[in-house]
């Protein structure tokens, strides 16, 4: 029931990351526009400060805007401490190709930019969600069978020495009748060859006895 629980927590959740990777597209991509009308500068006031909020509304998307020659023109959403850092802004332009297609802004000179971004942090962290649940269920399953099997064991063990414990008792009576027997019959000076045989007897299910006994 746990394992079904997961998988469908799972799917439910590769199915939100679709749908907010798709919202978060939209969202760059209307930033991209914004951009371009700034660059441009092409607009009225009350226009520009539309444009304005919303490239500031971006707060989740980290994004960098090159140009045709790859330098840096602007970054949003990025490390602060380490923003203008060429090697971090390297780094980051790496794995945002690798993760999707930049968006090509192209101006009304003839000139290009480009703007790379990434799944937000709260994505990301919502995309490893169901596998670090599912992992969890996976890992309490494994305990709570551990734990079964332990107690199953510890349950058999008792009801071994219970057992032992009884045998010992049971041959432990007529065990002793049995070596009285011996010094009965030596009494009566029967065949000595037949009581040392019957006497070894009597030994081998002392010995047996005293095996159980130290079971239990």
């Amino acid at each position: 029931m746990a394992v079904v629980i997961g998988l469908t927590s799972l799917i439910y959740t590769q199915r939100l990351v679709r749908e907010l990777k798709t919202e978060e597209r939209k969202k760059v991509e209307l930033w991209a526009k914004a951009t371009k009308q700034l660059i441009e500068l092409d607009i009225t006031e009350s226009d520009f400060e539309f444009l304005f909020e919303v490239i500031e509304n971006n707060n989740t998307v980290p994004v960098i805007l090159v140009d045709a020659l790859g330098d840096t023109i602007s970054t949003r959403n990025l490390d602060p401490v380490r923003k203008n850092n060429p090697e971090y802004l390297h780094r980051q332009l790496k794995k945002m190709n690798q993760a999707y297609e930049p968006i090509e802004i192209e101006l009304s000179n003839g000139e290009k930019n480009y703007i790379y971004y990434k799944d937000s942090f709260i994505l990301t962290k919502l995309a490893w969600f169901p596998f670090i649940q599912l992992g969890v269920i996976v890992l309490f399953i494994f305990v709570s069978y551990y734990a079964f099997s332990a107690t199953r064991k510890a349950e058999q063990n008792q009801v071994w020495v219970g057992l032992s414990k009884e045998t010992a008792h049971q041959l432990g009576t007529p065990t002793s009748s049995l070596s009285a027997w011996v010094e009965l019959l030596r009494m009566k000076k029967l065949d000595e060859k037949l009581v040392l045989e019957f006497e070894k007897d009597v030994n081998r299910l002392e010995k047996i006895t005293e095996r159980f006994s130290k079971v239990g």
